[in-house]
């Protein structure tokens, strides 16, 4: 990890459909706050444009694969418990955000031929699905082998290792990354944006299964991590944390 990527007191994200809105809008931001805070880093991230493909059609990442299929939906009924903080009781309707730069050696991944790049992942370039399935929102059979008695999704595969028991579950809102230094050295990859009710029941446990035994981690690595406080939204006349700072 990087520390000009890492913590800070205070996180502002601006999205929008146009870059000169989303950058003037942050050029405001930056000019009110300059009387009480300095920024410590800037990360410029993206997705397809609106329009460019069918409304919720799943984003690939710059590595070319589909990325973020598996994510809880408002529709889903344990939508609420997986994002919305209950306790403590100051903080409930708030949630955690977790920021993660992750950068992406695609020198190295160029060098994959596609069937290794799906035995990385453990799903297929072209759909997105399992390896064991045909649809993107195929449920993967981890325990599906092929006609040697080997298994079709790898044990070491990001997808296996990314999904442990299906208990732990978070909300993914990932962008990618590319910028170009002056000597022409590219620097790409992934801000991992994710939110969950409790972190170290949720998060935490991905995570190290991921560090501890993921193939993907051959050609990625974490440069940044940050958490987050997302305080619950206020009426209006009702200052965002009162309540976890006592006031009323």
């Amino acid at each position: 990890l990087q520390p000009e990527w890492g913590q800070t007191d205070v996180a502002i994200q601006v999205c929008g459909d146009d870059e000169t809105t989303v950058a003037h809008a942050r050029r405001m931001l930056l000019k009110d706050a300059r009387s009480f805070a300095t920024v410590r880093w800037v990360q410029h991230g993206f997705r397809r444009a609106r329009g460019s493909e069918a409304a919720g059609t799943t984003m690939r990442n710059v590595m070319g694969q589909v990325d973020g299929t598996v994510n809880p939906v408002e529709a889903e009924a344990d939508f609420a418990d997986v994002v919305w903080a209950a306790e403590p009781e100051a903080f409930a309707g708030g949630t955690f955000m977790v920021v993660r730069r992750i950068r992406a050696h695609l020198d190295a991944w160029d060098r994959v031929d596609r069937a290794g790049r799906e035995l990385t992942i453990g799903r297929r370039l072209d759909t997105g699905a399992p390896l064991t399935g045909e649809d993107e929102f195929d449920e993967p059979d981890f325990e599906a082998t092929d006609a040697s008695g080997l298994l079709v999704i790898d044990p070491a595969s990001h997808v296996r290792r990314a999904r442990g028991d299906g208990t732990e579950r978070i909300l993914r809102r990932g962008y990618n990354y590319a910028v170009t230094g002056p000597d022409g050295e590219e620097d790409s990859g992934l801000v991992f944006v994710a939110f969950a009710a409790d972190l170290e029941r949720q998060f935490v446990p991905i995570q190290q299964r991921l560090a501890e035994e993921d193939r993907l981690n051959a050609w990625v690595t974490a440069i940044g991590s940050a958490v987050y406080a997302v305080l619950p939204g206020v009426a209006e006349g009702e200052t965002p944390g009162a309540a976890l700072l006592g006031e009323r």
